[in-house]
């Protein structure tokens, strides 16, 4: 019995913190001029990566992907 409550603890302490640390993450879009400064607008604005498309869809402006924590 002291067995069991001793792994069940432990579970408990290790899968718990997971479950409470980890963070949503969000993404926003918008419209991209270069990587430089998609990555700079996105570590400014919201602390997270930004990256440009490499390869737009046809008739579509290349887009900053910008992915964080919210």
């Amino acid at each position: 019995m002291a067995k069991s409550s001793a792994l069940y603890f432990l579970f408990f302490l290790i899968g718990g913190n997971k479950m409470i640390a980890e963070a949503k993450h969000c993404h926003t879009t918008w419209d991209c001029t270069t990587l430089d400064r998609c990555w700079d607008d996105c570590k400014s604005r919201y602390g997270g990566r930004g990256l440009c498309d490499v390869i737009p869809p046809p008739a579509s402006p290349k887009q900053c992907f910008c992915y964080y924590e919210c």
